[in-house]
């Protein structure tokens, strides 16, 4: 589902880069992608941060 929702946010992002829309919407496509990217990120490194911290912090700290 995050890369589904990072392609779509990097799609809108692109058409706002290159349509022919003005200045101000190609900054804001430039703002959206890198939130996108920001975001991307997070989402795509969660279950690795999540199992780093429940193996430093031990099993009977998180049941």
């Amino acid at each position: 589902m995050g890369i589904g929702l990072a392609t779509l946010g990097f799609t809108v992002a692109g058409i706002l880069i290159a349509g022919p829309f003005g200045d101000d919407y190609t900054q804001h496509g430039k703002r959206t992608a890198k939130r996108v990217f920001i975001g991307t990120v997070v989402v795509l490194s969660a279950g690795m941060i999540v199992s780093f911290l429940t193996s430093e912090l031990g099993g009977t700290f998180c049941t």
